[in-house]
């Protein structure tokens, strides 16, 4: 593992991550440390209001609603992402050119919905003492199919800026100048129908920064945040799920996807479970004034601070873990996406989280609208040679053959439904012939991706 040792990751409750320095390792932390302590400091009405309109959200979130249960009472549509890219040479070259960023971005949109919809495999190891709480979110993502001119298929962008050229990406303003074309970046895709994600080059300074719709309308230094800022920025280094061992990520503790996971959540109006309150216990006060919060979820246990897995040996928490406010087993609930251990060490939401998030998509949340346009949703192909794959038989019963002619560069086969979520898949074995059972599977339309080293090929097929 490359070892940081000179920064720490930290980000935006409501906004932004980025990094401080650190004597002797890497971190990965979250923004109120910065964001916060900047506000408390130059803006406590800014600060005040922030931390209201969180209140409201959990308020007005209907904790018996179970998530599951509402999705398919309101048929709830998947999300279409726009992932927009903006790159140098060196950083285009870094993710593997055309081939290597539409992996990337595959990879994520798995991720996303394993851990958005209960299937992520490392579910296993959250601790008995928490799986009551673990649930299905029901959210789920697809890729936008629309084009631009800019587009390398359809939902993901690649703007090339000049060598060398450093953005002016400010924390307090959310990295706008990724998002306007007029400055360096790229306008977002209607707000109202599409989840803007964009991709920089931010080096080790930056993991994620995301702008919930919360946030709109309020100010901090000068700067109002418009609709326009809605979604995330990501680091280049962080995207995406790790596919082979020298494949670029800021570091291997962000390799597997959860950074956006966790953005996400953000973005569906979560704060850390911690509270963001510099180690304080809920409801702690001081001359006065009350300076310990919560995240306002009753189903994450109390919590002092972040969590963090450690260097020098690499050893991430173990349970039960225990701090101030929750001195006694099962201790803090650290394995959740909205702590800040490494991807391996996260695997959960609860279900009060997914109450509030999936509050945000229903009728009336404030982004209903993204769920309502499925005729948005397309499917990828990264063009390797058609004549590589041949599969047969499409439509097919309960059977299916992936014969790949060109099986030396080979790297798996993957069978997706239309939502991203995987059904099978195999690894390369050097073999030409793959056979699928699908006896399983629910009838309909699924994608079958064969993943090369030179990019990915994928197949739309019916089975029926």
């Amino acid at each position: 593992m490359k070892l940081l040792t000179t920064f720490y990751v930290a980000c935006l409750v409501l906004s932004a991550c980025t990094i401080i320095p650190l004597q002797t390792q890497a971190q990965r932390a979250c923004g109120n440390g910065i964001l916060y302590q900047q506000m408390a400091k130059n803006d406590p009405e800014a600060l005040k209001v922030l931390r209201q309109n969180h209140d409201r959200i959990i308020q007005q979130t209907n904790f018996t609603a179970n998530p599951n249960t509402t999705a398919k009472a309101t048929a709830q549509n998947a999300i279409p992402i726009v992932f927009h890219f903006i790159l140098d040479s060196a950083a285009y070259a870094t993710l593997g050119n055309d081939s290597g960023i539409l992996r990337r971005v595959y990879s994520q949109l798995r991720v996303l919905n394993e851990d958005y919809n209960a299937g992520n495999a490392d579910k296993i190891l959250i601790p008995d003492s928490f799986k009551r709480f673990y649930t299905n979110v029901n959210i789920q993502f697809g890729l936008a199919k629309a084009q631009s001119t800019y587009t390398i298929q359809g939902g993901v962008e690649i703007k090339m800026i000049p060598k060398g050229v450093v953005p002016n990406y400010t924390v307090n303003n959310s990295y706008l100048a990724a998002k306007t074309t007029s400055n360096i970046g790229l306008d977002p895709w209607d707000v109202t129908k599409y989840l803007n994600i964009w991709i920089v080059n931010a080096g080790n300074t930056i993991l994620g920064i995301t702008v919930p719709n919360s946030q709109v309308g309020t100010s901090y230094l000068g700067h109002i945040y418009s609709s326009n800022e809605l979604g995330v920025v990501l680091n280049m280094g962080a995207i995406g799920s790790r596919d082979f061992p020298t494949q670029y990520f800021m570091d291997s503790v962000y390799d597997k996807g959860r950074t956006l996971t966790h953005e996400l959540g953000h973005f569906f109006e979560l704060s850390h479970i911690w509270g963001d309150d510099n180690g304080a216990c809920p409801g702690d006060m001081s001359g006065g004034v009350q300076i310990g919060f919560d995240d306002g979820i009753a189903d994450t246990p109390p919590q002092a601070d972040a969590t963090y897995c450690t260097f020098k040996p690499y050893v991430c928490p173990s349970f039960p873990k225990l701090d101030k406010c929750s001195p006694q087993t099962p201790g803090i609930m650290f394995m959740n996406y909205m702590d800040y251990t490494d991807d391996r060490a996260m695997q959960m939401f609860t279900t009060m989280q997914g109450a509030v998030m999936h509050s945000q998509i229903e009728l009336g949340g404030e982004s209903y609208s993204l769920t309502q346009n499925p005729q948005l949703l397309g499917v990828s192909n990264p063009g390797v040679l058609e004549s590589d794959v041949q599969i047969s038989p499409n439509p097919a019963i309960n059977h299916l053959q992936v014969r790949v002619v060109n099986n030396q560069q080979l790297i798996r086969i993957e069978i997706v439904n239309l939502m991203g979520q995987m059904i099978g898949q195999q690894p390369s074995n050097g073999s030409t012939n793959y056979d699928f059972e699908l006896s399983f599977a629910p009838r309909g339309i699924y994608l079958v991706k064969c993943q090369f080293a030179e990019g990915t090929l994928t197949r739309k097929i019916v089975l029926q």
